[in-house]
């Protein structure tokens, strides 16, 4: 019977895991990337993926690698991130993380277009110049607004 249970969630898993493996393969991908010197000695690495089917982006995931040897710089930008990630926690596939090393704050930002609440969004960032139109989320205009913040993205 123990053998049975074990094969029947094996099964389960794998049968989940094909499913989920072919919604991806129905996205299609564009990549990202900003690479900044801003000032107080820290360099910037962005990248930035856009999964989207048709004219409609379904997810988004971003990273951010900010780096310095100055050990006070690196603290005040975590403590800044962290500050931001705080106001989005309560947000389900809205996944904000920060990490701090030694010399580098990582920052990732994941958000499911199709399941996130996009009112909870609204709550934070404001209704006016925002990328939503109603509650989606368009390509043409995502990609105007990664222009229009110096975001490099493969055509």
């Amino acid at each position: 019977m123990k053998k049975i249970s074990i094969t029947i969630i094996l099964v389960l898993i794998l049968i989940l895991s094909v499913g989920c493996e072919k919604k991806d393969k129905d996205l299609k991908v564009i990549n990202c990337k900003i690479d900044s010197v801003p000032a107080d000695s820290i360099k910037v690495k962005r990248t930035y993926k856009i999964y989207y089917k048709k004219k409609l982006v379904k997810r988004t995931e971003s990273e951010d690698i900010i780096t310095s040897d100055d050990k006070d710089l690196i603290k005040k930008y975590s403590t800044a991130y962290q500050s931001l990630a705080n106001r989005y926690q309560d947000i389900n596939d809205y996944d904000f993380t920060v990490k701090t090393k030694k010399d580098k704050v990582i920052v990732r930002i994941n958000i499911d277009y199709d399941k996130v609440d996009v009112d909870k969004i609204l709550e934070i960032e404001g209704k006016d110049n925002n990328i939503f139109t109603g509650k989606k989320v368009y390509l043409d205009k995502l990609l105007k607004w990664t222009e229009e913040h110096g975001i490099t993205c493969e055509k």
